[in-house]
């Protein structure tokens, strides 16, 4: 009883230990990160030629020095997004399935400020067009009933 005590225990401690998450830049991240101040990165996607909103696009916001993921956000039924972050020099990256990939110019997200609106950014259609898709099935060879296995010849 006492090993399966000792094993229950170290079990706890490394799933506790494995479980503490980070952040895009390897800081650990507190479990009150919602309640920490931050600023909101604010913006809007729209389709370049109607000007419709573009509903689930992603927002990547980059850090300008290695272009790694920072956050990330999708946009809502009005192309509007929100992204809370730290301070810091970013790059934002907004993508939309058959739509060209755009970036945003560096800018800065300062401590004192409480928002940055990105604006109105317009994606334009991407002018490579996939071709057709064929999807295929085949039937299963052997399936199992209650009390037998039956095989399909042919």
């Amino acid at each position: 009883m006492k090993k399966i005590s000792l094993l229950f225990l170290a079990t706890l401690f490394v799933t506790a230990g494995w479980s503490q998450q980070r952040d895009g830049r390897g800081n650990q991240m507190n479990a009150n990160r919602g309640q920490q101040p931050g600023i909101t990165i604010t913006g809007q996607v729209l389709d370049g030629q109607s000007n419709t909103p573009l509903e689930f696009s992603t927002i990547a916001i980059l850090n300008a020095l290695d272009s790694t993921i920072v956050e990330g956000a999708i946009t809502d039924a009005d192309g509007k997004f929100s992204i809370q972050t730290s301070p810091g020099t970013y790059i934002a990256e907004i993508e939309f399935l058959s739509y060209a990939t755009h970036y945003t110019e560096t800018f800065d997200v300062l401590g004192d400020m409480n928002a940055h609106n990105l604006g109105q950014i317009m994606l334009s259609p991407s002018g490579l067009i996939l071709d057709d898709v064929e999807i295929t099935a085949e039937r299963s060879e052997m399936f199992f009933s209650l009390d037998k296995r039956v095989f399909n010849v042919g």
